[in-house]
């Protein structure tokens, strides 16, 4: 009889009522957790991959015949540098080689500490006769020899050897 009006004999308990949770449902904390940790992954990539172009960007300054420190190749060579982690290679960074530095052409050691934030895996070399080298570099001795240069900073057996064969 108490379904006259859409009534049921059985009262409804609107205080003991309970929602079923689906498995999709996530709580607030759930999601603040899932968002900030989305975050920090994304700002940690920004950031490597800033490193990595600016990296990329500097190493024309290795070329450059002004800048104070020089790639070059050593016989017998150094120990390997450091390998980069593999978010950094796929980005196409990759470990540095050894770097020659002139004192003389950095007198207040800025270009030096910049190389040494960019390249901390780096070996740095100061030139055979320099003096007053930073703490840190040795100078090259004389069972290493310098296998390459750049080719801007090769002198060459006249003066004039980068304009004449190489088109400097």
């Amino acid at each position: 009889m108490g379904n006259i009006l859409g009534f049921t004999d059985h009262p409804i308990d609107y205080m003991n009522t309970t929602t079923k949770r689906h498995w999709f449902a996530y709580s607030l904390r759930t999601l603040f957790i899932a968002v900030t940790t989305l975050a920090i992954v994304i700002i940690w990539l920004g950031n490597t991959y800033r490193l990595v172009r600016e990296r990329s960007d500097f190493t024309s300054h290795f070329k450059d015949f002004d800048y104070s420190l020089r790639g070059v190749g050593l016989l017998p060579p150094d120990d390997p540098p450091a390998e980069t982690s593999w978010i950094r290679r796929l980005m196409g960074d990759y470990p540095h080689g050894p770097l020659m530095y002139s004192p003389s052409q950095d007198p207040d050691g800025s270009q030096l500490s910049h190389v040494r934030r960019l390249f901390p895996e780096a070996h740095i070399w100061g030139w055979e006769k320099s003096k007053d080298l930073p703490d840190g570099i040795k100078a090259i001795d004389q069972s290493r020899h310098i296998v390459f240069q750049t080719a801007k900073t090769f002198a060459g057996p006249f003066p004039d050897f980068r304009r004449r064969v190489l088109g400097y």
